[in-house]
């Protein structure tokens, strides 16, 4: 995403130590990721959804990944 080859990224299963610090990332960046702390993901892993603005919303609709509020 950082680079503009992507809008999004998603994995249905992914552990906290291989997502945090894109999930910073993208968020300061102005796009929108999924609540992955709030949904108890720190210990055990869980999905991930980190897209730009613009579609953001299409893909955790189409994927049932929820979007962190802002």
């Amino acid at each position: 995403m950082a680079d503009g080859r992507s809008d999004g990224y998603l994995e249905l299963h992914m552990n906290s130590w291989d997502c945090l610090a894109g999930l910073l990332l993208v968020s300061e960046a102005g796009g929108d990721v999924c609540p992955f702390l709030e949904i108890g993901s720190l210990r055990d892993g869980g999905p991930v959804l980190a897209a730009a603005a613009g579609v953001a919303k299409g893909v955790s609709q189409a994927s049932n990944i929820v979007l962190a509020a802002r």
